[in-house]
Parts: structure tokens; sequence; C-alpha cells
């Protein structure tokens, strides 16, 4: 019944925000993921492997166009028929869709296996090149289903009324990320494979914790025999196809600007050195250049950084998702008082 409340509400600024703003969030958190994989694979791997894993990248942007084709659309049509009254076949269609996103996945993965070999041996790359690239989209491609659901649950979390959830699932999916892939790249010494089995695990938290939430019947949304209506899926590709535009581009033009030979580009000029005999007596020693400073070890300081900032903001929304608990406790307590109150 609670859940329901969030139908029935006006439309105004306020309840369009409660919306929004844990959708913009979870939307700016998630594009840090890339980036972290990046930052790691860069500083302790090396140069070639960050080439590798632009040049992956493409095949990284197909499967999220495609699963956020599906979630936006399909998100849409099951919050249209909520919004109408009719939560029997938006169980329904919930179901259908999230059982297609599942085939999905499983095609895709297997597509990708059978033509990986061939995608990558028509870019004329170099073995070590190549040789990463086929380590990290082998791990990666494992985890395909996983992210398809990620993906749709992020969405359907906000549709039942659970943004704050979202959000929070979305928070500890990217510090997961940051920890797992120091342990597997630095600690395991499991290479690019580690950053992408880092990146799959990551997703996997949203796909773990939908899969329970909605198995739940008190949920607003949860899991019902599926009704198979293509007039639903047709929705659900029609309006997320912009979405699943925008996911593309940004494949087509790393893979544009990638050297197809997967090294890093230089510009190189001539350029002169002279050496001249320098009098000692003329230099200022300094005495303290004869210290050794000692090696640094351990986790670099920019990691440390990532973790405490994701760390503080997983903090910072438990800290609001408790609290807002706690507010509608008080005021379900209040209006069961009231109802009471009527009945004597």
């Amino acid at each position: 019944m609670q859940n329901e409340i969030a139908y029935s509400r006006p439309v105004t600024l306020t309840n369009i925000l409660k919306f929004a703003v844990p959708t913009i969030a979870m939307s700016v958190f998630m594009s840090f993921y890339t980036m972290v994989d990046g930052l790691f694979v860069s500083n302790l791997i090396g140069t070639s492997a960050l080439s590798a894993l632009n040049l992956v990248y493409p095949v990284i942007a197909l499967v999220t166009a495609i699963s956020t084709m599906l979630a936006t659309g399909g998100s849409a049509a099951i919050m249209r028929k909520m919004g109408e009254g009719k939560p029997d076949e938006a169980k329904q269609d919930f179901t259908f869709l999230i059982l297609v996103n599942v085939l999905t996945g499983l095609v895709m993965c297997g597509l990708g296996y059978l033509f990986m070999g061939k995608i990558f041996g028509s870019m004329s790359l170099s073995p070590e090149v190549s040789a990463y690239c086929w380590e990290y989209l082998s791990r990666y491609l494992l985890f395909t289903v996983p992210i398809l659901l990620m993906n749709n649950f992020t969405l359907y979390m906000i549709a039942a009324g659970k943004a704050s959830l979202s959000l929070l699932c979305s928070v500890a999916g990217g510090v997961t990320n940051i920890v797992l892939d120091y342990l597997f790249i630095a600690v395991f010494r499991w290479g690019i494979g580690g950053a992408a089995v880092a990146t799959g695990l990551g997703y996997s938290i949203t796909a773990i914790v939908g899969l329970l939430v909605f198995s739940n019947r008190n949920s607003l949304l949860h899991f019902v025999r599926p009704v198979c209506r293509p007039q639903t899926l047709g929705r659900a590709v029609t309006n997320g196809c912009s979405e699943m535009a925008t996911a593309l581009v940004n494949g087509i033009i790393t893979l544009n600007y990638e050297d197809a030979s997967g090294n890093p580009q230089t510009i190189s000029k001539d350029f002169s050195v002279s050496a001249e005999e320098m009098n000692m007596d003329d230099f200022n020693y300094d005495p303290s250049m004869d210290d050794v400073q000692p090696e640094q070890t351990g986790m670099p300081v920019w990691a440390w950084v990532l973790i405490g900032v994701c760390g503080a903001v997983v903090v910072i929304v438990v800290i609001v998702v408790v609290v807002r608990k706690r507010k509608k406790a008080k005021a379900l307590a209040a209006l069961e008082a009231e109802d009471s109150d009527e009945d004597l």
C-alpha cells in the first residue's frame, strides 16, 4: 500500500525531484565505472593494456546500449500501466521483459565468444595488445546477463518506489569495483582480466539485490507468471531507441580515435643535446640530497582518494535511507493511530 501511494501523488516539483534526484546521482556515479578501470589498468599494468581496454570498449558499449534500450523503454511502459491502474498487467509485462533481458544476455554472450577472434583478427593488432583484448573481453562477457539485469533493475526499483535503494546499489557496486580492481590487479596479479571480473562483480550487486527485491510479493513490482505481449516489447524497443543510440555513439568515437595497431600515438621531433664541463666548486652542495628516499609501497594515493570519496558517499546514502525510513514509519504509525481513533 505504501508503494502504491507514489502513483497517486500529485505531480509537483517536490515529488518529481524525489524520483529524479536519485536517478541523476546514480547515472553520474555509474559513469565512473569505465574510468576507474582505466585508472587502475594504466597505472598498474601499462599503456598497452589501456589501449586494449579502449579497443574492446565498442563491444562493451553495444552491451550497454541494448540493455539501456530495454531498461528505459521497458520501465516507461511498466510505469505507464501502473499509473493507469493496471498493476496485474504491469507485473506480467515486467516479468516478461526480465526474461527477454536474460535471453538477450545469453545470446550476446554466445555471439561475443563466437566472433571475438574475428573482430580482433581484423584489427591487425600487436600480439601483446591482442592478448590483452582477448583476456579482458572473455572475462567481461561472462557477466553479460548480470549487466543487463543491473541496468533494468536500477530503473525498475525506481518504478517500484525504491529510488534510494537503487542509488545505494549503484554506489555499492562502484565501491566494490574500485576495491576489487586493486585487489585483483595489484595484490592477486590477475592482470587486465582481474579488472574485467571486478567490473562484472560490481554490476552483479544490483542484479542480486534486484532479484531479492522483486522476488518479494509485498513489493509493488514482483515476479509473476509472465504473459507474452509482443506490443509491450515493441513499445520498450521503440521508447529506448534514442538511449541506445546515445550509448553507441561513445563506442564509435572511441574506436575512431584509437590506433588500429593498439599502440599509443606519438609525435617525434628532432632535438640536439650538448654537454659541458661544470666546475664543482661553484656548485652549492646540499647534504640532504644524499638521503635516499624509501620506495613507496602499497596502494597509491589516488586509489585511497577514490575509495575514501566513494565510502563517504555510501555512508551519506545509508544515513539518508535510514532517516527516510524512520520518517515513513512514524507517518504510518500516526495514520494507523488516527484510523483506530476514528473506529472507536
